[in-house]
């Protein structure tokens, strides 16, 4: 099984020290992942953004290591606001925010994962994976080319 990711940018990786914002750059590069939103101007909006963009955000950039992902919040096509979360960082964020857990999630790729290799026959086949919300069952069939 192979994984791919595409890096939008490299930028400067900063350094905390204490009592200073993180603004000292230390020479090296860190790949960046730049992503859109909606810009949010309810509680409902930031509920939403957090239970579910920042749960995709945070497992794409996660599993390719990338550790820094740059968010633009735009409303009626101009750019409001643009945050830079740490990758790692998110699953403390969402789970304090009574939202998803982050071993929760790795868990559930994981149980896939390993459903899918005890699965697979032949790997000269493209396979496709189905489920039912809410998460219910997981089908899997040869796909015809």
């Amino acid at each position: 099984m192979l994984l791919g990711a595409e890096i939008d940018c490299i930028g400067p990786r900063r350094r905390e020290e204490e009592g200073e914002e993180a603004t000292r750059d230390d020479g090296e590069n860190v790949w960046i992942e730049l992503k859109t939103s909606v810009y949010q101007e309810s509680e409902r909006q930031r509920i939403s953004f957090q239970k579910y963009k920042l749960l995709k955000f945070w497992i794409q950039s996660y599993l390719v290591g990338v550790p820094l992902i740059k968010c633009g919040f735009r409303k009626d096509h101009i750019l409001k606001e643009v945050e830079t979360f740490e990758t790692l960082k998110i699953p403390r964020m969402a789970r304090d925010k009574g939202g998803w857990n982050g071993n929760v999630c790795l868990n559930f790729a994981s149980e896939i994962l390993k459903f899918i290799r005890k699965n697979v026959k032949d790997p000269s086949k493209v396979y496709r994976i189905s489920y039912s919300a809410p998460w219910d069952s997981i089908r899997m069939y040869v796909s015809p080319r």
